[in-house]
């Protein structure tokens, strides 16, 4: 006798083919822990618009939590935003297609999230301060105008171990003059811009032993335009990504003030980069950790910052002068590769230097003291 043949309806197969899409809460404008009922608890939750903690408001994300954005969606506090993640349980911000994050929340299988997905985590210049710890920033950016992931405005905040991976730009971006926040232990992974991006030479003591990798524009803090110094100032490794302070423009010290290098610091510049010292400079480099001043494409200290895979490499001439004033103190600063158009090594200017100087340039490894 012939078996019956099992016929299923085409419905039937669609569904048997589609994930079950995973328990997710909506959320929709404006937020607070008076509206979330206190605080968005461990769960995961779908932003289905832009989403907004509200001029004197506070709103507490508890760890664990997971929000995921779509549609170019973005996440802006005029208030005050407390995420309380940890270790075990970080706080996730990312986009919906993000399976890794709460899982399969819109059931579309094995669907991979993309950069600029979402548009960004944007505190306002009339934010309060806000605690970001443990959280997690994923494929943010904007894809057309191209966001950094997390845009801090005039506003203060503090960042404890946060991550922030995957973004279509830049990772932290300032538009302020001065940051009364702190930026610690945080890692920035294969974003296409810089990790910190426009802060100023006086706000670097804010950055604490932040880490990056693959990230487009390079592994390190950029410090842009014309930065000066503003007062007595003092910068170490730890005040860099992977230890590594990027200088595009012209680094300034004014004659009033002293900046002072701890051992170790590595500063790379870009090709206009320069150092001009009208107060005194003092490099407190060590036998085990000088104090570097290298181009930005010499992967010799710290390894390839700017990701080239070793594409471009320097030669004399490769970097602007360093100029030093009276009074300066420099043990073990270690200078490649400068003497842009024909301009000296180290000029020094108005008086007499300490110097212990080792310069890779037209004249390798030479040692200049006293000038």
């Amino acid at each position: 006798m012939s078996r019956p043949t099992l016929r299923l309806h085409p419905l039937l197969c669609l569904a048997a083919l589609t994930a079950p899409a995973t328990a997710q809460i909506p959320l929709s404008g404006a937020l607070s822990d008076l509206t979330t009922g206190p605080l968005l608890a461990g769960q995961v939750y779908h932003a289905t618009s832009t989403l907004t903690v509200p001029n004197g408001a506070t709103l507490t994300v508890q760890a664990g939590a997971v929000v995921k954005f779509t549609n170019l969606q973005q996440f802006q506090i005029a208030g005050t935003l407390d995420v309380q993640g940890t270790a075990l349980a970080p706080v996730i911000f990312t986009e919906l297609r993000d399976d890794t994050a709460g899982g399969d929340t819109n059931g579309d299988g094995a669907t991979l999230p993309m950069p600029g997905t979402w548009n960004r985590l944007y505190l306002r210049s009339d934010a309060t301060m806000s605690t970001l710890r443990h959280l997690e920033v994923r494929y943010a950016g904007g894809a057309a105008v191209q966001f950094t992931s997390i845009l801090l405005s005039e506003a203060d905040a503090v960042l404890e171990d946060c991550v922030i991976r995957d973004g279509s730009s830049n990772g932290i971006e300032r538009n302020a003059l001065q940051f009364a926040g702190r930026i610690e232990r945080c890692q920035f992974i294969d974003n296409a811009g810089w990790p910190l991006h426009a802060f100023r030479i006086t706000e670097l003591p804010t950055l604490i032993d932040n880490t990056g990798s693959g990230n487009g524009r390079g592994d390190w803090v950029e410090i842009i335009g014309n930065p000066t110094t503003a007062g007595n100032l003092t910068l170490g490794p730890r005040n860099g990504v992977n230890g590594v302070i990027h200088n595009s423009g012209q680094l300034r010290v004014q004659a009033s003030d002293t900046l002072t290098l701890l051992a170790g610091t590595v500063i790379k510049n870009g090709p206009s980069g320069a150092l001009n010292a009208s107060g005194p400079l003092v490099v407190q480099g060590t036998a085990a950790d000088p104090v570097y001043f290298v181009p930005e494409t010499d992967d010799t200290v710290v390894g390839d910052s700017n990701n080239d895979g070793g594409a471009t490499v320097p030669g004399p001439g490769s970097q602007r002068v360093i100029v030093v004033r009276a009074g300066s103190v420099m043990y073990l600063l270690r200078v490649h590769y400068v003497g842009f158009c024909g301009n000296p090594f180290i000029n020094f200017a108005g008086g007499e230097v300490d110097a212990r100087i080792s310069t890779e340039a037209a004249v390798v490894n030479a040692e200049v003291l006293h000038h």
